[in-house]
C-alpha cells in the first residue's frame, strides 16, 4: 500500500533532516491531492497494523504465535502488520479478543484502535 504513496526518489528528493514522518506527510497531504487521498484510503489499515503491531510486541507473542491463535498463517500476520492487508470484519474481532484491542469504526472511514491495559504489560504474556 506505501508504494502507492510516492517512491523512494521522491521522498528524499523532499526530504529535510529533522522533521517527523507526521510533518512530512502533512506536508505532502497539503501539495498534492493524489497522495492526500491514497493516504486517507489507507489510513484505517496503517491503524489497524500499528495496534496489531504494538499489541502483540508487548505481550510478548510472535508473529507465528498471534498466527496460530488466529487460525492464519505468519505470512497473513505479516500482511496485517505491514497494511497490505484489511482485515475483515471476523478477524478483527478475533484480533481484538487475542490482544485486547477496543476497536471504534466511525464515519467517513474513521479508525480508531486502543490497547487494553492487560495488552501493555510485559507480565500478561499470552502464547
Amino acid at each position: 500500500m506505501f508504494a502507492e504513496l510516492y517512491t523512494v526518489r521522491d521522498m528524499t528528493e523532499t526530504a529535510r533532516i529533522g522533521r517527523s514522518l507526521d510533518d512530512f506527510m502533512a506536508e505532502q497531504e497539503a501539495r498534492d491531492p493524489e497522495f492526500a487521498a491514497v493516504s486517507a484510503r489507507i489510513a484505517p489499515a496503517i491503524t489497524i497494523a500499528n495496534a496489531v503491531t504494538v499489541a502483540r510486541s508487548r505481550l510478548g507473542m510472535s508473529q507465528s504465535d498471534l498466527a496460530r491463535r488466529l487460525g492464519t498463517t505468519k505470512a497473513a500476520v505479516s500482511r496485517i502488520e505491514n497494511a497490505h492487508y484489511a482485515p475483515r470484519f471476523e478477524t478483527l474481532l478475533r484480533l481484538a479478543d487475542i490482544l485486547g484491542l477496543t476497536i471504534v469504526i466511525g464515519p467517513h472511514r474513521a479508525i480508531s484502535v486502543s490497547i487494553a491495559p492487560a495488552a501493555t504489560d510485559p507480565a500478561a504474556k499470552h502464547v
